[in-house]
């Protein structure tokens, strides 16, 4: 037997095994463990805040929410505070960022154990609506997916012994292997990139690190985690990714399925080669279902584009949020009316900008550089607009002048005719 009659029958007895292995009853469920959420909001001062913590334990913000400050400084924010609602702990709010960002911005870390628990989005609506917190995007979420009887981390060393086994799609694959060699975790997708996925043994981390509410959440779900291995699939997805996410579904299996199955297609999936009756077949051998068919999950589609084309667009959306401003000053200068004037729509410009920018870091020096050329370009483009404003603005100096010079001449001729009729008032 030739080696590659060989490697096709090892490939061929890998389909067959893993045909047999989807037959035997697997568990799996499915939670968001990770999520953090950027939000704008003015809040107490911070030396208040840490005041009130020293010497009375918290800082109340209202009959049923507190906060305490804590030393911590977390990513790119220089002040942590622990926030309590219902005497419950809810996470933590990282504020005052170091970045060239809104200095109101405000970051919401969720408490793990919330997602393992009831509907922890109410937390979100409470600030949103009790404390007036303005929602501006999901910055960070990660969907577990939590598995027995799959055997997820054995057929990754299968795949790398197998060269008729690929993976899909031009993802970094990394594998993380203890002493003999033996693959404990696998990470496909780069630190620094959108979406992540992380694979590894969560019995094991539990062990380690105890999470009781995790293992309790396994059993309400008849999950025998006790003689099974429980093997983790996480999905990590940045803020790139989460435009289009409604946090108010985060709670929902579901909808979870669904944003997992638009994730690992062409991400994590792989597929086999062999051959039968002479001809060379392909055959999906992913270890999961990335379809999730035992779910309720609805087809969505991404937007394909290169990194490069995703820059391009978001440079060209921040100039057109710069014209929009421009233009927003062009109708407040040419408002003659001053009780028509209102600036909130300029405000809100500003504040897209801001928003804009947080999203993409990489293009503020890109508006620092830029936007001034970008409104020498607005107004040539619309100089006859401009060239009304200046005349506006003329004719408005030149009434005033005009009104001003009616005044003292009527002052004066007033003058004149009181001292030409002499007339004397007494009392």
């Amino acid at each position: 037997m030739c080696k590659n009659d060989k490697k096709e029958n090892d490939s061929s007895n890998f389909i067959k095994d893993l045909e047999e292995g989807q037959k035997v009853k697997s568990e799996q469920t499915i939670v968001v463990d990770w999520l953090t959420i950027s939000f704008t909001k003015q809040m107490p001062d911070i030396d208040k805040i840490r005041l009130s913590t020293s010497t009375k334990g918290r800082y109340i913000i209202n009959e049923t929410c507190y906060l305490q400050y804590s030393n911590d400084k977390i990513n790119d924010f220089n002040d942590t505070l622990f926030l309590f609602i219902k005497k419950k702990y809810i996470g933590r709010l990282l504020l005052n960022p170091t970045k060239n960002i809104d200095r109101n911005t405000v970051h919401l870390i969720l408490e793990n154990s919330l997602f393992y628990e009831n509907d922890f989005t109410q937390y979100i609506d409470y600030l949103i609506i009790n404390l007036d917190f303005k929602l501006n995007h999901l910055n960070r979420l990660d969907i577990a997916n939590d598995f027995i009887n799959h055997f997820i981390i054995p057929f990754f060393g299968t795949f790398e012994r197998s060269r008729n086994i690929s993976k899909k799609g031009r993802a970094k694959y990394k594998p993380e292997k203890d002493g003999k060699k033996n693959i404990e975790s696998v990470i496909i997708g780069s630190a620094n990139s959108r979406k992540q996925i992380s694979i590894y043994k969560k019995g094991e981390d539990l062990q380690r690190i105890p999470k009781p509410y995790i293992q309790e959440f396994w059993g309400m779900n008849q999950m025998d985690y006790i003689l099974n291995e429980v093997e983790r699939i996480e999905l990590r997805l940045r803020t790139e990714e989460l435009r289009d996410v409604d946090y108010h579904k985060l709670s929902d299996p579901n909808y979870l399925a669904t944003l997992c199955r638009l994730h690992f297609k062409n991400f994590f999936e792989f597929e086999a080669s062999y051959k039968e009756n002479g001809k060379y077949r392909k055959k999906d051998v992913t270890p999961i279902d990335i379809n999730f068919k035992h779910f309720e999950t609805l087809y969505l589609k991404r937007l394909k584009s290169s990194p490069r084309e995703g820059t391009k667009r978001a440079s060209t959306y921040l100039k057109n949020l710069y014209n929009s401003l421009l233009k927003e000053q062009y109708l407040l200068n040419k408002e003659s009316n001053q009780n028509q004037i209102n600036s909130i729509y300029i405000e809100n410009n500003l504040k897209m900008i801001s928003r804009h920018l947080e999203l993409y870091p990489d293009l503020n020096e890109l508006y620092d550089r830029k936007k001034l050329s970008w409104e020498h370009e607005y107004k040539n483009k619309h100089r006859m607009y401009y060239n009304d404003i200046i005349t506006l603005n003329n004719d408005m100096e030149n009434e005033a002048i005009d009104s001003n010079s009616a005044i003292i001449n009527n002052e004066n001729l007033k003058d004149s005719f009181m001292n030409e009729t002499n007339v004397t008032i007494t009392h």
